[in-house]
């Protein structure tokens, strides 16, 4: 395949992707105070993704950032980010260089076009506790469901034997 010919991505596959991409995200920011769905934010790759992806590879963020690191220079430019994010699978067809720099600029709160391990780490966090409360309201939500039918069900059983 020569270099001016790319592959065209498989659209059903690439449609598939992406819905459930925004499906994630949009699942991920509900009322976590995000500044967007995953439509207007991330479309192909968010924070919560990398996170998960790393979890799914047994990748310590401190593993991850040492391997991004590859001029030893303790930090991660936006160069070295993207290829350790390509070598985790986010392919070219479906995840953006664009979508890339978005999670870059979102871990680098110094705004200062390199990620330290410190930045990383608490952004990692704050997704992690983020998603483990969103997690956790899903949770209280269904009890609360199971409990409100239990409580109807109980009622309608009183109603017919009285």
């Amino acid at each position: 395949m020569s270099a001016s010919k790319k592959r065209a991505p498989n659209k059903e596959a690439l449609a598939k992707h992406t819905n459930q991409a925004k499906d994630e995200n949009e699942e991920a920011h509900q009322g976590e105070g995000w500044a967007g769905t995953g439509d207007e934010w991330f479309k192909h790759f968010s924070p919560e993704l990398l996170s998960e992806r790393l979890h799914k590879e047994n990748l310590r963020t401190r593993d991850f950032f040492n391997k991004a690191d590859v001029d030893h220079g303790n930090t991660i430019t936006k160069k070295e980010f993207a290829v350790a994010v390509r070598a985790l699978g986010f392919e070219k067809d479906y995840v953006t260089a664009a979508d890339i720099d978005k999670v870059f600029d979102f871990f680098n709160t110094t705004k200062d076009g390199v990620l330290e391990y410190s930045e990383l780490d608490k952004g990692l966090k704050k997704v992690l506790a983020a998603m483990a409360s969103s997690a956790a309201t899903e949770v209280k939500q269904e009890k609360s469901i199971k409990r409100e039918n239990t409580r109807r069900l109980s009622a309608r059983t009183d109603a017919r034997l009285t």
